[in-house]
C-alpha cells in the first residue's frame, strides 16, 4: 500500500493577498492533475497558514509523508538555511513523519516556454 503523502507547496508570503491566493491557486492545480496526494500551500513569513501549521493539519490527516516544495525560483538564503529550518523544527516535533524537502523551481524549460508565453502575449 502505497505511503499516505501530502504536498505542501510552500511560497515566500506576501502582505498582498493576491500573491498569496496565486500560490494556494497553484497548489489547487496540482492537486487536480495527481489526485494521489493531498496537496496544501504554505508561507514562510507575512502570511498564513505557516509551514508548521500546514504539517500539522497534514498529521492530523494521517500522512505519513510530507514533501514540501519551494515554490521560490531560485536557491537563495530562504530556500538554503529558512526552509531546512523550519523542515527541521517539524522532524523534531513529528519523528513519525518522513519529510522531504524537493529543489525549488530553478531553471527549467517549461518556464523559459512561460517567459515565452508571456512575450508573446504583449506582443501587437
Amino acid at each position: 500500500m502505497a505511503m499516505k503523502t501530502t504536498i505542501i507547496l510552500m511560497g515566500h508570503g506576501s502582505s498582498v493577498k493576491e500573491a498569496n491566493d496565486e500560490v494556494a491557486a497553484v497548489a489547487g492545480l496540482v492537486g487536480r492533475m495527481d489526485d494521489r496526494y493531498t496537496v496544501k500551500s504554505c508561507f514562510l513569513q507575512l502570511a498564513h497558514p505557516t509551514f508548521m501549521e500546514a504539517a500539522e493539519a497534514s498529521v492530523a490527516e494521517g500522512v505519513e509523508r510530507i514533501i514540501l516544495i519551494p515554490y521560490f525560483l531560485a536557491l537563495g538564503a530562504h530556500v538554503a538555511r529558512d526552509i531546512p529550518q523550519e523542515v527541521e523544527a517539524a522532524k523534531a516535533r513529528w519523528p513519525q513523519i518522513e519529510f522531504v524537502v524537493g529543489k525549488p523551481l530553478g531553471v527549467h524549460h517549461k518556464l523559459a516556454e512561460i517567459v515565452l508565453e508571456r512575450v508573446a502575449e504583449n506582443i501587437t
